[in-house]
């Protein structure tokens, strides 16, 4: 009876086996389909805007591209400027955004940024002269949202001049 006891032991473990394996399958081929990017946007342009002594702003224009072949539709846009892997500006934007299957669209978002969080990233960088840069965005469905990432480098000049109040 030991035997057949530890028989039904290794029967009872390789299915138990078999189901984990499974299950592990299964999870990492849905995490390799829900890791597809379905969503690629980038800065096109920056152009400031009227600012004061402790605010600057500037509005961006990105480039959304869809790259399923559903029709992409947000409510809103919502992205994040990082110099050296800390945020310099921020801004959102409520506007109904639909994307056609395999194409672009140009949406212009309002990004704002306090004068001390530039102040900040100049002087805790001040040796360098080129910097690295990611904008970090979402649309905002009524599913799940949809997150794009962008990176880069650019100069001290370009920087400073881009959040110059007018």
């Amino acid at each position: 009876m030991i035997v057949r006891s530890n028989h039904l032991t290794t029967s009872k473990m390789g299915k138990h086996c078999r189901k984990r394996l499974t299950a592990i399958c299964l999870l990492t081929w849905l995490s390799g389909c829900a890791i597809q990017p379905s969503v690629d946007g980038y800065v096109t342009s920056i152009r400031p805007m009227p600012s004061t002594f402790l605010e600057q702003r500037a509005e961006i224009q990105l480039r959304l591209k869809n790259l399923t072949e559903n029709t992409l539709t947000a409510s809103g846009v919502d992205v994040q400027m990082l110099v050296n892997g800390k945020r310099l500006a921020r801004g959102v934007k409520a506007e109904n955004i639909e994307i056609d299957p395999l194409s672009e669209r140009l949406v212009n978002v309002t990004v704002s940024t306090r004068a001390i969080d530039i102040f900040r990233q100049v002087i805790g960088i001040q040796e360098q002269e080129i910097f690295s840069y990611r904008l970090k965005g979402r649309l905002v469905t009524s599913g799940l949202d949809r997150r794009f990432e962008h990176g880069g480098q650019i100069s001290r000049a370009e920087l400073l001049r881009l959040f110059q109040p007018q």
